[in-house]
């Protein structure tokens, strides 16, 4: 373990996962409490757990089989919780009930299978759709469910967390609209989420908006969204390639993942379109590195690519119970090594009622925001680095991640720990050792 990590760990207790127990304790007591008579045609425990589950806002709910059973755990805030140890009967109950709820065979599975459902757990309350992923192990069945909250995809674009500049810059785009819009970053950082929040604007305008995603995670009303089905041949390409024949005006195809998914991309963009997708990038200008990889030339790439918002998901200080304190040495070491001046005092998680003593409630996004411009694009044609066009981004005050999380961490909104993860690279994504700040 490296020194930095060590500090990590010790810098901020709540990032632990003991500081969960509150949590993981009251919900192992009432999945504990559950009837475990039930028939796998009764999915009250299953039911139960997705109401607790819910409650505590879990992403996602994991069914992991072991050699004597199967292990519950909860991904709170981004972090997977351990919660409870299951017999071999009561994990497979569950394992069938959600299979059941989700139309899957109840049979074991011998390849990967998917599932979806909508359920109302709480009177009065909308229905929440649920996405399940079975996968067959060598002892047993892997089940992961996705909770999909439709009210974090009915956000305006200004509740995502952006900052006022990167606000504005969007604005600009969205009042001026042309060529392909970007969302970068890794898995689950919220790039769904942003471009919903792009679609929710658009369809104001009276426009044909048209998508083709893999799966389609909500549904939009006044979008008409068309799922990848690759069984029938209508992956991305394919699918992009159909609804350019009905007169969009906006076109979504939900990941650029491939050549041919890239292609459908560029051909949607090159027609005409405003085009909008994701794929995974480590910041704004890795995107250009990403879609030479997919065979666009920078012929291609350069008259089309318009916007490129990069962004992470951190961790919002409980309100009720943040510190503010002195900077620790430790952290005021690692900005000064970033090249970063930091602020005298910062706050701190300390774990409270409120937050279960967890330090932390909820998440929020930080962004780098990249329009591109006369001079990104003669880069582009030169065909420039990666490297070539960061210093060039750095040199005209570009803002990047690392910035954007400083501001938050300012204004007591994150602390330290949460700027430190999103490291590994400068702000701009170049190693630590070869870069320096904008500022």
């Amino acid at each position: 373990m490296t020194k930095d990590r060590e500090e990590r760990q010790d810098d901020e207790k709540p990032q632990s996962r003991p500081v969960y127990e509150d949590k993981v304790r009251a919900l192992r007591a009432a999945i504990e409490d559950r009837d475990e008579g039930l028939g796998t045609e009764e999915p009250v425990e299953t039911l139960s757990l997705l109401r607790d589950a819910w409650r505590e806002n879990a992403s996602d709910i994991h069914l992991d089989p072991q050699v004597d059973g199967y292990r519950l755990r909860l991904r709170l805030d981004g972090i997977l919780i351990d919660v409870l140890e299951l017999d071999v009967d009561r994990g497979l109950r569950l394992l069938n009930q959600f299979k059941t709820l989700s139309r899957v065979s109840p049979g074991a599975v011998l390849t990967a299978e998917e599932g979806r459902f909508s359920v109302t757990l709480d009177e009065g309350q909308a229905p929440i759709d649920l996405r399940l992923a079975l996968v067959p192990c060598i002892i047993g069945e892997k089940l992961a469910v996705r909770m999909l909250v439709r009210r974090k995809v009915e956000r305006q674009i200004q509740q995502l967390g952006l900052a006022e500049e990167e606000f504005t810059t969007i604005s600009s785009w969205l009042n001026n609209l042309k060529g392909m819009f970007l969302a970068a970053g890794p898995t689950g950082c919220g790039k769904t989420t942003t471009l919903y929040a792009l679609l929710h604007q658009l369809k104001l305008m009276e426009r044909n908006i048209m998508t083709v995603e893999d799966p389609v995670e909500y549904s939009i009303p006044g979008i008409n969204q068309v799922q990848v089905n690759q069984e029938q041949g209508l992956d991305f390409a394919a699918g992009a390639k159909a609804l350019l024949r009905l007169d969009p005006d906006f076109l979504l195809v939900g990941e650029i993942r491939d050549r041919s998914s890239a292609r459908a991309a560029l051909n949607a963009a090159t027609s005409g379109r405003i085009m909008l997708s994701t794929l995974h990038s480590h910041d704004a200008a890795g995107v250009i590195g990403a879609l030479r990889n997919y065979g666009m030339s920078d012929l291609e790439i350069a008259p089309n690519l318009a916007m490129v918002v990069s962004q992470r998901l951190v961790r919002i200080l409980c309100p009720e119970c943040r510190e503010e304190k002195e900077l620790r040495e430790q952290d005021r070491e690692w900005f000064e090594d970033m090249g970063i001046t930091p602020p005298d005092r910062v706050w701190y998680p300390r774990g409270c009622e409120e937050c279960a003593n967890v330090g932390y409630h909820g998440r929020t996004g930080v962004f780098e925001v990249w329009r591109l411009r006369d001079e990104d694009y003669r880069l582009i044609l030169d065909s420039a680095d990666e490297h070539s066009i960061r210093s060039s981004l750095r040199q005209r005050g570009h803002r990047s991640l690392i910035d954007n999380a400083s501001e938050k961490m300012a204004s007591g909104e994150i602390s330290p720990s949460e700027i430190r993860a999103l490291s590994g690279f400068g702000p701009l994504g170049e190693p630590l050792t070869d870069w320096s700040p904008s500022r």
